[in-house]
C-alpha cells in the first residue's frame, strides 16, 4: 500500500551526495516455469541549481537469462501523474490549461489527444507535459520508448494529465536505461541551461528545451520585446503592478501619434455629418450615387472614414501578445500588486464571495473586471458623434454597452495583471479624450473671435450672399408706392 515504509518494498542506499539508489529482488517465471530472478535498480542524479534530475533503471541477472518482463510488449512503464498543479481539481479552460508537446529532428510538435489519449511510437529527442507555469520534460536516451500522454478520468479528481513512458522488452540479462527530466518552471533563462554543457551540472548540450515556452507563433517576437520591457521596469521599480503601469504608459506614448491622428479623423467626421445627412436624403432611393457623393465629399475634404478604426488596428497586436505574456509569465505568478486586494497578478483577485453561484461568473466577486467594463463604457460614449442620425446612435448606443458587458464575462476570471493594464489603457483614454475635447473647444472658439462671432465657416458663407443682396435692392418710399413724374 502507498501508506506503507519505501524501503518495505524497495531497499535505499545512498551512493554520494546526489545520489540515491533504490532496489529489490524480483522473480519471475519463464516459458518453461521456471522461476528467473533478477534485481531492480532506480538511481536518482540530483545536482545543485538544476531542475533537471537522471533516472537510471538497471535490471541485473545472475544467472545470465534475461527475465522475461512482458506487459503487452513493454518491459516496465514509467509515469507521471496525475496532474503538474498548480490546481489541480478543477481548470478554467481559458486560463488553466494542458499541453503535449514533442521534440525531434529539430522541430516540436504541438500534441492534440483524441478520445482522451495519445500514442506515440516514433523516437523523440523529448516529451513535455506543461502547466500554466510549470513543465515535465522527460528526456529518454536513444531506445525507441512509446510516449503515451492521457487525460482519461482519475478516482477523486476532476482533471487528470498523465504522461507514461513505456520501454519495449528487454532480451539481455543486464539492462539499464537512461532517462533525463526536468520538472520545473517554464523560465527561458533554466530551460536554455541544457543547451550549453557548461551552464548545467550533467553537462548536457543542445536539448532546446525553451521549446516548450509558449509564445504566439506571428507575435511572438512582440511578447519577446514586452517581456524585457516588464522586466526592466521591475528592475527599477520592484512591483509587478507598477512595472505593469508603466508599460502601460510606455506603449500609449508610442500609439499617441496614431492615436491623435484618430482624433482628428473623428472630428472631421462629425463637422461632416450635416452635409453626409443632407447627401443621405437627397439620394436615399440611390444607394450607389449616394456612395459616389459620399466619396467625393470625402475626398474635397480630405477625411478618411476608417482613419478613426487605426490605432485600434495598432493596438490589436499588442493586446494580443500582452494577454500571451502576462496570462503566463512565471515571475507574476504569487505576485503582490495592492496589499489586501491584488496579491496575485496571475490570477483574478476577489473582494468577498456570495452565498451563492452567478452563471458564468462563480460565488466569488472580482472588482477589476467591473472597473474595466465601466471605464470602457465611459471611454466608448467619450468617443461618439453627438450629431449622428438616429440608426448610427441605435448602433452606437449598442456597442456602448454590448461591447463593455462581454468583455466583462469574457474576462471575469482573467490574471489581475491583464485587467490592470486595460484599465489604466482606458483610463490614459478617457484623459486623452478629454484634453483633445478641450483643445478642440479652443480652436474653434478662436475661429469665431477671428471671425466676429459669426459662427461657423458654412454660416459665413450663407450670410455673405444675403448682405450683398441687400445692397443691390432699390429703396422705396413712405408707404411703398412709386415715385410719380412731373
Amino acid at each position: 500500500a502507498y501508506s506503507d515504509p519505501v524501503d518495505a518494498v524497495f531497499h535505499v542506499r545512498r551512493i554520494d551526495g546526489n545520489t540515491v539508489e533504490f532496489y529489490r529482488d524480483f522473480a519471475v517465471p519463464n516459458q518453461q516455469g521456471e522461476m528467473v530472478p533478477f534485481t531492480l535498480k532506480k538511481r536518482f542524479v540530483f545536482k545543485p541549481q538544476d531542475y533537471l534530475f537522471e533516472l537510471r533503471i538497471a535490471i541485473e541477472n545472475s544467472v545470465n537469462a534475461y527475465p522475461p518482463l512482458d506487459f503487452e510488449g513493454f518491459s516496465y512503464s514509467l509515469s507521471y501523474g496525475p496532474q503538474i498543479g498548480p490546481k489541480f481539481e478543477e481548470l478554467d479552460g481559458r486560463y488553466e490549461y494542458r499541453r503535449y508537446y514533442k521534440y525531434a529532428e529539430g522541430h516540436r510538435d504541438n500534441l492534440k489527444l483524441s478520445d482522451g489519449e495519445l500514442v506515440i511510437d516514433d523516437r523523440v529527442t523529448w516529451a513535455a507535459l506543461l502547466g500554466k507555469y510549470f513543465t515535465v520534460i522527460a528526456i529518454p536516451d536513444a531506445t525507441q520508448y512509446r510516449i503515451t500522454f492521457s487525460e482519461k478520468p482519475v478516482e477523486g479528481m476532476n482533471v487528470a494529465s498523465r504522461m507514461f513512458l513505456s520501454r519495449p522488452m528487454i532480451r539481455s540479462s543486464r539492462n539499464e536505461d537512461v532517462y533525463q527530466f526536468y520538472v520545473g518552471p517554464k523560465l527561458s533563462r533554466e530551460l536554455t541551461r541544457y543547451n550549453d554543457p557548461e551552464e548545467n551540472g550533467f553537462n548536457t548540450s543542445n536539448l532546446h528545451l525553451e521549446e516548450v515556452m509558449d509564445t504566439g507563433a506571428i507575435l511572438g517576437w512582440l511578447e519577446w520585446i514586452l517581456k524585457r520591457l516588464l522586466i526592466l521596469f521591475h528592475s527599477i521599480v520592484p512591483n509587478w503592478g507598477v512595472a505593469i503601469i508603466i508599460l502601460t504608459f510606455v506603449i500609449k506614448g508610442i500609439l499617441y501619434p496614431f492615436t491623435h491622428k484618430s482624433y482628428e479623423s473623428t472630428s472631421k467626421m462629425q463637422a461632416l455629418n450635416p452635409k453626409m445627412q443632407e447627401l443621405r436624403t437627397k439620394y436615399k432611393d440611390n444607394p450607389q450615387k449616394l456612395n459616389q457623393e459620399m466619396a467625393a465629399l470625402y475626398k474635397t475634404e480630405g477625411v478618411n472614414p476608417l482613419g478613426g478604426c487605426l490605432p485600434l488596428l495598432l493596438q490589436m497586436p499588442v493586446f494580443i501578445a500582452l494577454y500571451g505574456l502576462l496570462n503566463k509569465h512565471f515571475d507574476l505568478r504569487g505576485a503582490t500588486f495592492i496589499p489586501g486586494w491584488i496579491t496575485d497578478l496571475s490570477g483574478p483577485e476577489t473582494i468577498f464571495n456570495l452565498p451563492f453561484s452567478l452563471p458564468f461568473l462563480g460565488d466569488e466577486v472580482h472588482l477589476l473586471p467591473i472597473l474595466f467594463a465601466l471605464t470602457m463604457v465611459f471611454s466608448t460614449k467619450m468617443m461618439q458623434n453627438p450629431s449622428a442620425s438616429g440608426s448610427q446612435q441605435s448602433s452606437m448606443k449598442m456597442m456602448t454597452y454590448f461591447m463593455p458587458v462581454f468583455l466583462f464575462v469574457v474576462l471575469y476570471n482573467a490574471p489581475s495583471g491583464l485587467l490592470v493594464y486595460w484599465i489604466v489603457t482606458n483610463f490614459l483614454t478617457i484623459i486623452q479624450q478629454k484634453l483633445v475635447g478641450k483643445h478642440r473647444a479652443k480652436v474653434q472658439a478662436a475661429a469665431e473671435a477671428s471671425t466676429g462671432g459669426s459662427g461657423s465657416p458654412a454660416a459665413r458663407k450663407t450670410a455673405a450672399p444675403a448682405a450683398t443682396k441687400s445692397k443691390q435692392t432699390p429703396a422705396r418710399g413712405k408707404g411703398g408706392g412709386k415715385r410719380k413724374k412731373k
